[in-house]
């Protein structure tokens, strides 16, 4: 058996980087940014006002004015009108360009309005350009904004937007097939018999791919038949970049994947990891760079290779590694576990006053407890080098959402 970070080194040594594609602004979602996104002019592109109020020119004050007329109305989306009195003033709107001869905006709150006149209240105190967002001091024409590599989340697809992207240069989420095995699990739909189960596993791997956004996912099911096993995988190898499969990859007389896969010129990377659950873990790389996770068929296991390896690995091969990232938790109870390996311990998290993320473990019955694990919302990962752990320690944190 390999380490955990074993396993993960030899994952990510195995991975292409995505292709490019141009994704409209109306199909905004998250993903991977694959060009540097550039102001094309300066932010902001104009002196903003800032304040609803009334604009001056600040040299007035400076020599004792403290009441102004009111020319007129400066809108916001309105070219931009000139104070031909500066003895006068303009009222202005949050977002309108400064009105010409203008480099002061007093707020509402520090004025009277009465009849056409806007007068200072007492003790105010100006400064010049005050409320003014100047043109510019954002950042300049031509400034790289968002680095290729950062994630789109609603507030980059808003700087994409401003600069007048209506398509954006991302990473091509790949086509993914989810294979679930075994001739005990029936359709979802369907009364099982006693010694049938109906099939979840699938479900969950496609449930939670899409929840990060992979939308091209196809189910597949394949009875414990090496034959068909073998003419179905060849099938689905040749269509698909990326196949997750649950189940057969242990060391039972009907656990035929990777003898299969072995077949079909895949060539195995690893299999097993010193890991609870989850140490049957297999993966494989295609002839044409495939990419095969054969992960346990225990639902709990499956579960955590997949948020543990899987998804992880999606995102590394879009570019970005900070997503799903990987958080730290504070160990509520006191843990022993005797085995020389890694222990992804279920858990129930809350964020304390203190900003702490404090996680409780979630008893489990086995790898087969999916009832339970759905009590969770992630899992500790706790190193192989120790077997006690103390409560109020710090452990990475994995979570089932974003």
């Amino acid at each position: 058996m390999i380490t955990v970070q074993k396993a993960e080194t030899l994952i990510s040594n195995h991975l292409q980087r995505a292709s490019e594609c141009l994704l409209s602004i109306e199909e905004a979602s998250t993903e991977v940014l694959r060009e540097d996104l550039k102001a094309d002019r300066p932010l902001p592109p104009f002196d903003r006002v800032a304040m609803d109020g009334i604009a001056i020119c600040w040299q007035r004050w400076s020599k004792g004015q403290t009441e102004f007329r009111v020319d007129a109305l400066q809108r916001a989306g309105d070219p931009p009108k000139k104070l031909l009195d500066t003895s006068a003033c303009f009222e202005v709107m949050t977002g309108a360009i400064l009105p010409e001869a203008c480099d002061t905006v007093i707020r509402y709150e520090d004025i009277v309005l009465n009849e056409g006149q806007a007068k200072l209240l007492d003790k105010v105190k100006l400064e010049k350009g005050q409320n003014v967002h100047h043109q510019g001091t954002d950042y300049p024409q031509g400034h790289v904004l968002l680095a290729a590599g950062h994630l789109m989340l609603p507030p980059q697809w808003a700087v994409a937007a401003s600069i007048g992207k209506a398509s954006v240069k991302v990473s091509q989420r790949p086509k993914i097939a989810v294979i679930s095995t075994g001739d005990e699990l029936v359709p979802v739909d369907q009364v099982p018999l006693a010694h049938q189960i109906r099939t979840s596993n699938a479900h969950l791997i496609q449930a939670a791919l899409k929840q990060q956004g992979f939308q091209d996912v196809q189910r597949f099911h394949l009875v414990d038949d090496k034959k068909i096993l073998e003419e179905k995988l060849a099938e689905i190898l040749a269509e698909y970049p990326i196949l997750i499969l649950s189940g057969a990859v242990s060391m039972g007389k009907y656990d035929f994947v990777p003898e299969v896969f072995a077949d079909l010129n895949v060539k195995e990377v690893f299999h097993k990891i010193k890991q609870r659950p989850g140490k049957p873990m297999w993966f494989g790389a295609g002839a044409q760079a495939q990419l095969v996770f054969g992960l346990p068929g225990n639902p709990v296991s499956t579960t955590l290779c997949l948020y543990r390896y899987v998804i992880p690995a999606l995102w590394q091969m879009l570019g970005c590694t900070q997503w799903p990232c990987r958080r730290f938790g504070v160990l509520q109870e006191e843990v022993w576990f005797k085995k020389e390996m890694t222990y992804f311990l279920p858990v129930r998290v809350e964020t304390h006053c203190t900003a702490h993320t404090l996680a409780t473990p979630v008893p489990m019955n086995g790898s087969g407890d999916f009832a339970s694990l759905a009590l969770s919302d992630g899992f500790l990962e706790l190193p192989e080098q120790r077997n006690h752990f103390m409560k109020g320690e710090v452990f990475p944190l994995w979570l089932w959402k974003p």
